[in-house]
């Protein structure tokens, strides 16, 4: 439609707090696959919107924006609902306002662009519930600038907590939680042993796992003799490096420098290559002269990927520990039903979004993020939002800017200012691998087809490496969603063929 405002492409997620008036409470029941119904939830008073917030926001007063969600039906508290924005509600003396939003996915309210398209008497009884009298009615841009402002805030806030070390101590940190003083959970002997791998290791580590995760094992692999090192299937290198494998309860990981470290005592960064466990199809160790060789196999929709990874050959009793391990959780037979589910952890600090890389022009950056972000929002569902984006700006190797988005059930890449789009399912990927390196940065996809494996590589400078590193954490969470999971919360569109997924 010609000449709509630009609040109709600004959405966010709002969380109920408040249903508008009675509703059901549903809950997901995993033996059925099915949701089902816990509750019916009666309210004392009846109120002409669902009351609610938006996550990952600050306002002056330190407290979520605040929204009121006008609505048909109401939601049941906890629901998640992308919305617009229509208005902003304001008082004088009162430094947190009201965004006044409908929900995209309600037809209803696809006409109402703000605040005048309302009925006199929505418009009446919006005013009569609010805390503070005669409220100013402010446009849909007001409203945007707001939720931006907020969002910056809680960003900037969170950012100072990290610098002051004041953030939660993750899960599997055994040693850290223990200094803290404060109750923990028990820990594995992997978990205790942690402090004796070099100190760049311990960093590489914190930046892979998620806090939730905990660490049921690990193999580490000292430098390899260049004879050996030629067996590495994925990364050949001429020169020596350490490594290290880690098995947690959600993932298979291999870390090793990207180079060695030298007489400059610089960590030039690592490889990481991740692999979910619901993904192991195989996996067994051989011995070989000197060395022993580790071999996993990743499925996915679309084909197979095998990794091979040589250890040294006193490192063997270690590996089939870790092969016992893995094998409990490969099935007997072929099946795609729902062993377990967990929601991906998302740091909103490491959203690409969120950050702007200080050494470019930041006018520049916005406007190509903002066309390549255009590009892939015009093609992603209502109920569809974009959980980690990276954008890798044009340089002398790479003559176009990239930008990466991953949703709820797939990977979507945008470049030439959005003249060229890829896209490629979560469910026919089988591993991620980052190279986050001074010397070097590189997101590879596996993306298996047939007796063959491709891979989707996007080269990025190091100042871009954060951005990256979110996208990286966030897909190979989603590797661990069966393929029924992803594709009953996220369907693919009907259209969504011709686009011609990865």
């Amino acid at each position: 439609m010609p000449n709509q405002p630009a609040s109709r492409d600004f959405t966010f997620s709002v969380r109920v707090d408040q249903p508008s008036g009675d509703c059901n409470r549903y809950a997901f029941d995993p033996n059925a696959h099915a949701e089902r119904l816990v509750e019916v939830l009666h309210v004392a008073e009846r109120r002409p919107a669902d009351l609610g917030t938006i996550p990952n926001t600050l306002t002056p007063d330190g407290e979520p924006v605040l929204v009121i969600l006008l609505v048909t039906v109401p939601n049941q508290p906890g629901a998640q609902v992308e919305a617009r924005p229509i208005a902003l509600l304001a008082w004088d003396g009162v430094e947190s306002p009201r965004v006044v939003a409908v929900p995209i996915v309600d037809a209803v309210f696809a006409t109402v662009l703000n605040h005048a398209d309302l009925p006199r008497e929505r418009h009446a009884a919006i005013t009569a519930i609010c805390p503070w009298r005669d409220p100013f009615w402010q446009p849909p841009d007001a409203a945007i600038a707001f939720i931006r402002a907020a969002r910056e805030r809680a960003a900037s806030k969170a950012r100072v907590e990290e610098e002051k070390g004041r953030r939660l101590d993750a899960a599997w940190q055994a040693d850290a939680l223990a200094r803290s003083g404060r109750p923990s959970d028990a820990f594995s002997n992997a978990e205790h042993e942690l402090r004796a791998l070099p100190y760049r290791f311990q960093r590489y580590v914190a930046e892979c796992l998620v806090p939730s995760e905990r660490i049921l094992l690990f193999v580490t692999r000292p430098p390899i003799r260049p004879k050996l090192q030629a067996s590495l299937t994925f990364w050949k290198q001429s020169r020596e490096s350490d490594g290290i494998l880690i098995l947690t309860d959600r993932q298979i990981l291999w870390l090793e420098d990207a180079l060695p470290p030298d007489a400059t005592m610089v960590h030039w960064g690592y490889i990481a290559q991740s692999g979910a466990i619901e993904r192991v199809r195989a996996i067994a160790v051989d011995p070989g002269e000197g060395a022993s060789h580790l071999a996993v196999t990743f499925d996915s929709s679309r084909g197979d990927q095998r990794v091979r990874i040589v250890f040294p050959s006193d490192r063997h009793a270690l590996l089939q520990d870790l092969v016992k391990f893995v094998s409990r959780w490969i099935s007997g037979t072929s099946t795609r039903a729902i062993r377990r589910v967990y929601t991906p952890e998302i740091d909103p600090l490491g959203n690409g979004s969120a950050r702007k890389d200080k050494s470019v022009d930041s006018d520049a950056f916005g406007d190509v993020r903002g066309q390549l972000t255009k590009c892939i929002e015009s093609r992603l569902r209502p109920s569809e939002r974009i959980l980690a984006s990276a954008l890798a700006l044009s340089t002398s190797e790479r003559p176009k800017s990239l930008l990466v988005a991953v949703t709820g059930y797939r990977v979507l890449l945008a470049e030439d200012r959005g003249q060229a789009y890829r896209e490629y399912r979560i469910d026919a990927l089988t591993s991620v691998t980052l190279r986050r390196s001074l010397v070097g940065c590189l997101l590879a996809l596996a993306h298996p087809d047939d007796a063959s494996v491709d891979a989707i590589r996007i080269i990025f400078d190091y100042p871009e490496s954060d951005q990256f590193l979110s996208v990286f954490s966030v897909v190979r969470q989603l590797l661990g969603q069966p393929t029924a999971r992803l594709l009953h919360d996220n369907p693919p569109a009907p259209e969504s063929g011709r686009f011609g997924y990865g």
